[in-house]
């Protein structure tokens, strides 16, 4: 069984030419996406695969929380100590930007 996880760097943090940071993603602000935390998946991986009777066919729950996408901005802005602004990126634009196949895969 196989679920869809978001790993967090799908989140584009960037800087503008201007200096200001901004974040983008096809998600909209209020979806929620699992935190992974991607140091841990390869222990949770490697464990899984040395055990697989155990673990075949079952939910290995790996997100450590579920937020969503305003808040992550919101956690990252208070860390780093900038305001940064959130675009979601249309699904037009990403499609004429990377053809119809991967943005059907994505949908």
């Amino acid at each position: 069984m196989f679920v869809k996880v978001c790993i967090f760097e799908n989140l584009n943090l960037r800087f503008s030419i201007f200096k200001v940071p901004y974040a983008q993603s096809l998600a909209t602000p209020d979806t929620y996406i699992p935190a992974v935390d991607i140091h841990e998946l390869g222990n949770i991986v490697a464990a899984v695969v040395k055990d697989w009777d155990k673990y075949r066919g079952k939910f290995i729950p790996v997100a450590a929380d579920h937020l969503r996408v305003k808040d992550y901005v919101r956690i990252i802005s208070e860390v780093t100590g900038y305001q940064i602004d959130y675009f979601q990126v249309p699904w037009d634009n990403f499609k004429q930007q990377v053809g119809v196949e991967l943005t059907e895969m994505l949908r």
